[in-house]
């Protein structure tokens, strides 16, 4: 499995555009914008999971295929902990920032 392998490229591609968009998902205040970002994170997931699943055959046996197995797992493990952090996002009371120091 190598690093450069277009399958390896596509999983990191996809994994890393999902912990972007995870983060954003964090910072939005309205119900519009957190259904987006929803959406693009469920897309994203998506995404992430079929390219992961194309790719694991072609890892070959010994650590290569060990490796494929633990990332298919972290990544199971992940999705819960991501529903988790939507759900308190979603219940918790949006507060305003309060001012910043750097403003006066």
């Amino acid at each position: 499995m190598a690093a450069g392998h277009p399958g390896s490229r596509r999983v990191r591609y996809y994994a890393t555009r999902f912990r972007s968009f995870e983060g954003g998902y964090l910072l939005v205040s309205t119900d519009a914008d957190r259904q987006t970002m929803t959406n693009t994170l469920n897309s994203l997931s998506e995404s992430a999971a079929a390219s992961l699943a194309k790719f694991q055959p072609l890892a070959s046996e010994g650590t290569e295929h060990e490796l494929a197995q633990q990332i298919t797992s972290k990544w199971a493990a992940y999705q819960p902990l991501l529903d988790k952090e939507m759900e308190i996002n979603r219940t918790s009371a949006r507060r305003p920032l309060p001012p910043t120091t750097l403003a006066r």
